[in-house]
Formats: structure tokens, sequence, C-alpha cells
């Protein structure tokens, strides 16, 4: 599954693809999205277990990369499997539950559709009562999350070597 990840956001982002000798060795040096694959390992028991969720937590880390971010800061499906696995242990408040709405409309909005047509508020009354706590929750667990490992090895682009 990670090596599709790689290779599809390979070509939505024009990374040239390896070209390999005939002996599968590859030849020059490829891109940061194809040197990616040690990035991508779950650091959750529910990512692992759960291909939709590994598959777009890899997206998210690959488009950081593509991008030139950071890709140590936790990822959105790490948010919400700690929310999942918070809310099983003692009820959570408006703020974290608006979390866990905004990040799943954000990357499963077809599952945000079906759990909000059974209630009372949308997401945007969440957004008002809670944005702001919600802001900061999200930056909160997400610098929590933050796996120091989850770097590319060299040859890194310059800009990145900060």
């Amino acid at each position: 599954m990670a090596e599709e990840e790689i290779r599809a956001t390979q070509i939505r982002h024009s990374e040239p693809l390896p070209v390999r000798d005939p002996s599968g060795k590859v030849i020059g040096t490829p891109g940061p999205l194809w040197r990616s694959f040690r990035l991508l390992p779950p650091q959750h028991a529910l990512i692992h277990q759960n291909e939709t969720l590994y598959r777009v937590h890899c997206q998210e880390i690959l488009h950081r990369v593509a991008a030139r971010q950071d890709t140590r800061p936790g990822t959105d499906v790490e948010i919400l499997a700690v929310l999942h696995d918070v809310s099983l242990r003692t009820p959570i408040r408006g703020h974290a539950v608006g979390l866990y709405f905004r990040i799943l409309q954000r990357r499963f909005p077809a599952w945000a559709r079906q759990i909000f047509e059974n209630l009372p508020l949308e997401i945007d009354d969440y957004e008002r009562m809670y944005g702001t706590r919600m802001d900061e929750d999200e930056t909160l667990i997400r610098a929590r999350l933050r796996q120091d490992w989850r770097r590319l090895p060299p040859p890194w682009p310059s800009a990145l070597d900060e």
C-alpha cells in the first residue's frame, strides 16, 4: 500500500519515476518521494489495522514531502486514533468532539456526511462554539505525536536542511 501511495504521489507531483538498469538497480539519484518509504510505518494499532486510515496517513506524509514541509508532526489520522482511544476511556468534551469531526470532514468527507445526517449539529456549529480551543488542541496533539525519526535521509532538498 505504501508503495502504491508513493507511486501515485510521484505521478501527481510530477516526480520522475526511478530509472533502472537491466539488473534492476536504480540509476541516478531518486527523488524525495521515492525515498520516503521509511517515513510511512503506522505508529498506532488502529492505523495498522485499517487500510483506509493507513492510506490517508501515507498521503498526508507524502504531501508534506512533496511540499517540502516538516514530516515529523503527527498526522490527522494519528490525531483521530488518539481521540478514538481517549473516547473509549472517558467521555470527551465538546472541543475534542469538534476536533474529531473537523479532521473527519477534512480527511473522510463521505464518513463525516453520514455521521452528520443523524446529528442535530453541523461541523460549523462546533467551529463557532469551540473553534479556538479546537485549533489549540490540534496544535498540541500534533506536536505531542511528533516523530523525530520521521525525516528523509540525505540527500534532502537544501530548504529542509535547517
